[in-house]
């Protein structure tokens, strides 16, 4: 979870201190959330308990999970990619 310390400290010095001309900067962004990835695995994990498959009635639910994570992970993508831009200092 190393990640999850350093990207937030790397997205804050390249948006706030360099306005955004770091190399890599939206992946401190993604990087920061790596906590919430973590959290997005467990339902996936106790879905797939014992046998690892869902059964067909579980489908619908594994299919709107993943329609839902996708979403996030694109909201938060939106955000690291185009979200933060800065005008360069005068």
């Amino acid at each position: 979870m190393s990640a999850g310390n350093v990207g937030p400290e790397y997205a804050y010095l390249d948006y706030t201190v360099h306005h955004g001309r770091l190399p890599l900067g939206a992946v401190g962004v993604l990087f920061s959330q790596a906590w919430v990835y973590s959290f997005m695995l467990l339902p996936l994990i106790i879905l797939f308990f014992p046998d690892g498959r869902p059964g067909p009635r579980w489908r619908w639910l594994l299919r709107a999970y993943a329609f839902a994570v996708a979403l996030y992970v694109a909201g938060t993508l939106q955000v690291a990619v185009v979200g933060p831009r800065f005008a360069p200092p005068p």
